[in-house]
């Protein structure tokens, strides 16, 4: 599938406006009890139409956003909720979104705020991109401080703390535990006008950071529920003794190395404990394999068709209106410092690296790669990291992704 971008501009606030001052006073505060969001809600002056930054942590960050900003925004979420054709009737009656496509350039995003700040409405929009996968803010995209400036907008930025645990990015269950948030700080747009992009992108990052460990050690709040280890090899795909890739499995409590034996369960707190524990925290682990895998990846430029991450028995996937079908349901994905192959008994895709414009992660384990405007999605039989890929070629390409 050929991907293109439409600008979408504020359209129906007559209708909006009042649809979203009932979904806040008789909805949200259903919603806010059954899932313990605690937000302070800002009641403060914004002076400007204004982007509001947020931390993405959890799949229910737009409530916390929703209940503790409370203006009338347009808010950017991913075109996943719309793949459906039911939920693309249903969000066009309740909402007045911003969708971005997994895996492009953000020119429709960046065109549809400007538009929005033109009409003095707000937009609400996570910079990092995904959600967080280790439970630490990450890096700001780089075009976000630009798009501020080029759009005349002031600035908001959200934090919000706990959500991580109340569900986290890789998994697929939900825990019983709060999630905290308030406006960090509200800048004009003159403030705005007067940095650098590269100041504005420093300023989201010091306002927005927060590394979910490092705040539970201090809190220690239980967040209940089963199976806290499950689908966690979506994330930590290399063992910190052996040092092997594709090899942690998890199940219930328990994530585990099928080539050494090295284990780990995951407590109440969603740290690690066991009698040979090497990180007692998801983060710490994550941060060692990716320092691991940026190394192994500068000494294969020197050998640039080595195949540094393969993973065979996976599902090529494409997109027709918007609906993923298979393309053929067993083939190899491969990477090395050249090229990406994707190959089966009828697919033989080679794509040298220059000439992929993206790797992202789709629904937490397929991947997602634009190559020359064309879109493929590989889903995986078993579970795996597709994680890993998103991360090697941005180290590739000179960014260490840490």
């Amino acid at each position: 599938m050929v991907l293109k971008a439409d600008v979408a501009p504020p359209r129906h606030q007559w209708w909006y406006r009042p649809l979203l001052v009932f979904g806040r006073t008789c909805i949200l505060p259903i919603l806010n009890r059954k899932y313990k969001i605690r937000m302070e809600r800002y009641k403060g002056k914004v002076p400007d139409a204004s982007i509001v930054m947020f931390n993405h942590v959890s799949d229910y960050d737009f409530l916390g956003v929703l209940d503790g900003f409370p203006h009338y925004t347009r808010y950017v979420a991913s075109d996943a909720l719309i793949r459906k054709r039911y939920m693309r009737i249903v969000m066009g009656l309740v909402s007045d979104f911003i969708f971005r496509r997994k895996g492009e350039n953000g020119d429709n995003v960046v065109e549809s705020v400007k538009a929005s700040i033109a009409k003095g409405v707000h937009v609400c929009i996570a910079p990092e991109g995904g959600e967080s996968i280790n439970g630490t803010t990450a890096y700001i995209r780089p075009r976000t401080g630009q798009m501020v400036k080029d759009a005349n907008a002031g600035m908001v930025t959200f934090r919000m703390e706990g959500g991580y645990f109340l569900k986290p990015s890789w998994s697929k269950r939900r825990y019983k535990g709060p999630m905290f948030g308030r406006v960090i700080g509200v800048y004009t747009k003159e403030q705005m006008a007067a940095m650098t992009p590269e100041e504005i992108n420093d300023l989201i990052y010091r306002d927005l950071y927060v590394n979910s460990y490092e705040w539970q050690r201090e809190n220690r709040i239980v967040y209940e529920g089963e199976a806290r280890a499950e689908f966690m090899e979506q994330v930590l795909y290399t063992c910190p003794k052996c040092e092997r890739i594709n090899t942690m499995h998890s199940k219930c409590d328990n994530l585990r190395c099928s080539e050494c034996g090295y284990s780990v369960d995951v407590d109440e707190y969603g740290f690690f404990t066991g009698e040979d524990v090497v990180f007692d925290n998801l983060y710490d682990w994550d941060v060692w394999q990716r320092k691991r895998l940026h190394s192994v990846a500068e000494k294969m430029r020197s050998d640039p068709e080595r195949i540094i991450l393969s993973d065979s028995g996976q599902v090529l996937k494409g997109l027709e209106n918007n609906y993923p079908y298979v393309i053929e349901d067993d083939v190899t994905l491969s990477m090395s410092a050249a090229r990406i192959t994707i190959k089966g008994k009828v697919t033989d895709i080679d794509m040298p690296l220059e000439e992929v414009q993206s790797i992202t992660v789709v629904s937490r384990e397929d991947v997602g790669i634009i190559h020359k405007g064309v879109y493929y999605q590989i889903g995986a039989k078993v579970q795996r990291s597709g994680v890993k890929y998103k991360q090697l070629i941005a180290m590739l390409r000179g960014r260490q992704y840490l």
